[in-house]
């Protein structure tokens, strides 16, 4: 089971987008939805829900923020809004 732990901010430019699938059942509806974003001299993959994710595009500049979820040793970036960066 995962841990969540807040929070965590992030802005940059989303430079791709990603939609996971399940390798080992391809069948099943099991998804993740990545937004890649260059920030801080690197790139970063952020997991959006699907309605974020259908409402970000590369190219844009945005400021992201969410929660740190560890799985094991695997922390990820969750994101729970964004908002355009003026």
């Amino acid at each position: 089971m995962a841990t969540k732990v807040p929070s965590w901010q992030l802005s940059g430019v989303v430079v791709s987008k990603q939609e996971l699938k399940s390798s080992k059942n391809p069948s099943s509806a099991w998804r993740k939805y990545l937004a890649r974003v260059a920030a801080m001299g690197g790139t970063f993959d952020v997991e959006c829900p699907v309605e974020m994710y259908n409402s970000v595009g590369s190219g844009q500049e945005l400021a992201f923020s969410g929660v740190f979820e560890i799985f094991g040793q695997k922390v990820s970036l969750v994101a729970t809004r964004f908002e355009a960066v003026k």
